[in-house]
């Protein structure tokens, strides 16, 4: 795991922030997870999200939020000034860590976390949060939050 030693903030620590956290954080501006956002986009840290939480993001607001559609485009056109946009990469290309998790819609996210050489992903999904994964290392709002960096 990367550290936030002296070293590693001139080149940055990435954290991907997972669709949960980017949706508190968009209906509620003052809430844990807006301060774990505006955190994670700012340095020594640098935002990560990948397409695949970006069509979240869209579904979640469309199915569950369609009074919010303008927070929700306000939101994202910040958003996209503030991360590093990456892919998600094919099924398969992670395989034996894709298999620790077992909610198999949170395996998109992974691999695209494990592309982007993320050290950290800030998520509330207790699928992530109690896995045993290591790589990158899973973090709640608070937790982030209570990062010494």
């Amino acid at each position: 795991m990367r550290s936030c030693a002296k070293a590693e903030r001139a080149v940055g620590v990435r954290c991907m922030l997972d669709t949960n956290i980017l949706v508190s954080a968009a209906l509620f501006p003052q809430s844990l997870c807006a301060a774990a956002y505006m955190r994670a986009v700012a340095p020594p840290f640098e935002g990560v999200v990948c397409g695949y939480i970006l069509e979240e993001l869209r579904r979640v607001f469309l199915l569950k939020f369609p009074h919010r559609l303008e927070a929700y485009a306000g939101f994202v056109g910040l958003l996209l000034q503030a991360v590093e946009v990456v892919a998600t990469p094919p099924e398969g290309a992670y395989a034996e860590r894709e298999r620790q998790l077992g909610d198999i819609k949170d395996r998109p996210i992974l691999r695209a976390a494990l592309a982007a050489n993320v050290a950290f992903l800030i998520t509330g999904d207790k699928g992530f949060l109690l896995s045993p994964l290591q790589k990158p290392k899973m973090l709640s709002a608070a937790e982030f939050l209570r990062l010494g960096c």
